[in-house]
């Protein structure tokens, strides 16, 4: 039998119930021996656990004290209730099918519901098994025991984790719900579907949850100044994209800005957000959330509750004082900061794709160029290619290829928006004016004069395989065939 909803109440003083404090031990859920056990059993049987989290969904939240995912039977809802034997046995307790959730009541169906209303909309009539339990952390199985037969039947006690239920007995409850099932979905496309500040979605579409890292730094409110540092797509820029949805899911009032190097990565970023917010369907208004250049801002003179600066060791040192001066009225969050801020956040994985090739040709750059693009020309279905290259050889490359191709190439203007970009599937672009551009192919010249970061940074950005054409060899070289493994 299930816990569904259900009220504890006093039938002689249902208006006065629980407003005095009972003498009990006050143990703060999170911190209680009991649900210490669980946490380690969970790290243990790589269960998934969440605390204090809110799920949205459309213009809706519901708040989980505890969910844990079992990889191979489903969710596992968890209400800690600090009721003992004195209280059970002298209240009534009834169920009722709309009960809301409080410190009186269980209102599992309610969550149950929402939580199966969100994966069928977002992963679409996808039926996963959901089930509830009970933890009481002031009630031992000897006094449950001793309760009226009718109010154990309400409360079933295999749903039931008891303050002196062993780890054994907890595990054996928990896996007797269910055979493990191997048809349940990705655990991570789950997890992430569910929790909108926690989704990740990339620009071919694949779902990713954030990692714990993300998290924090998403979750964090307490600063002045903070910082988010780490590798070239080490997810900097989707927890910074994250954690603005998150902001106005938790309050819509809250005004966001975003600063961005180039408008180009600002009309990027913009359509990353609407596409996260049509993914996930939860109701916030994106164009609240005001993505601009660092020119833009000052020129603005508005100061946000939150700004988010994205790539900061990339802007004018001026203005990142400008930025400092203002954060006794706002928030400021730096990517990859320059400065020492009050709290610092680092990103140690990169999201590096395991199927990607690498090929390294030792050859004449611009001969070797136009040979790639011609064969990528002929094929039946056309592949975006970037080639990357320094400003010096830029000119030479255009020449060439305008004559060679009968496809038009387009040279990268980060100054300019997405819509007055010219359209091609073959584009040309220094190092700085890729700002998250993804392509099929990249094709990368002129290596010598990269860092390692900027190499790192631009080999991500490719979706199937990159060329890296150089005459001669050098470090920069070398160092990527041992990375590469050739």
């Amino acid at each position: 039998m299930a816990i569904r909803n259900l009220n504890l109440m006093n039938s002689k003083f249902f208006n006065s119930l629980f407003k005095k404090e009972t003498k009990k031990t006050n143990l703060h859920p999170h911190n209680s021996i009991l649900v210490n056990k669980l946490k380690l059993l969970c790290k243990q049987n790589n269960y998934l656990i969440y605390e204090n989290i809110t799920l949205y969904h459309r213009d809706d939240h519901i708040f989980i004290s505890f969910m844990i995912l079992d990889p191979f039977r489903g969710i596992y809802l968890l209400e800690d209730k600090s009721w003992d034997y004195n209280e059970l046995n002298s209240h009534k307790i009834e169920k009722r099918p709309n009960a809301q959730k409080s410190k009186d009541s269980l209102s599992y169906e309610n969550t149950s519901n929402f939580i199966q209303k969100k994966i069928d909309e977002v992963i679409h009539n996808y039926s996963i098994n959901i089930f509830n339990f009970l933890l009481t952390q002031n009630l031992s199985l000897a006094n449950y025991e001793h309760l009226e037969d009718e109010k154990k039947t309400l409360l079933p006690s295999e749903k039931i984790i008891f303050n002196n239920t062993n780890d054994d007995e907890i595990l054996s409850k928990l896996k007797s719900v269910k055979n493990e099932s191997f048809h349940m979905p990705d655990t991570e496309i789950l997890m992430a579907s569910l929790l909108t500040q926690f989704l990740i979605l990339d620009l071919d579409g694949s779902v990713k949850l954030a990692s714990d890292e993300q998290q924090k730094f998403i979750l964090n409110r307490d600063y002045d100044v903070e910082s988010l540092d780490g590798l070239s797509l080490s997810g900097k820029t989707s927890a910074l994209m994250l954690k603005s949805i998150l902001l106005k899911l938790e309050d819509r009032n809250t005004s966001v800005t975003i600063i961005e190097p180039t408008t180009l990565s600002c009309d990027l970023v913009k359509a990353s957000l609407m596409n996260l917010v049509e993914y996930s369907i939860v109701s916030v208004d994106i164009t609240s959330v005001s993505v601009i250049t660092p020119q833009k801002f000052k020129e603005s003179q508005v100061i946000s509750d939150y700004i988010l600066c994205d790539d900061s060791n990339l802007l004018e040192e001026e203005f990142l004082d400008y930025l400092l001066s203002i954060k006794n009225r706002s928030k400021i969050s730096l990517i990859n900061s320059k400065h020492e801020v009050d709290i610092n956040f680092k990103l140690t994985n990169k999201f590096q794709k395991h199927d990607l090739k690498i090929e390294f040709i030792k050859s004449n750059p611009l001969a070797k160029l136009v040979k790639l693009l011609l064969e990528y020309t002929k094929l039946e279905k056309s592949k975006k290619i970037l080639i990357i290259c320094n400003n010096t050889t830029k000119p030479s490359i255009l020449k060439c290829l305008n004559v060679s191709l009968k496809e038009k190439m387009v040279v990268l203007d980060s100054s300019k928006k997405i819509i007055d970009q010219d359209s091609s599937s073959i584009f040309l672009s220094d190092i700085n004016s890729i700002n998250a551009q993804r392509a099929d192919i990249i094709i990368i010249l002129d290596i010598y004069e990269l860092s390692q970061d900027e190499l790192g940074y631009a080999i991500n950005l490719a979706n199937e395989k990159v060329y890296l054409i150089y005459e001669l060899e050098c470090d920069n070289i070398n160092t990527l065939k041992t990375i590469f493994k050739q």
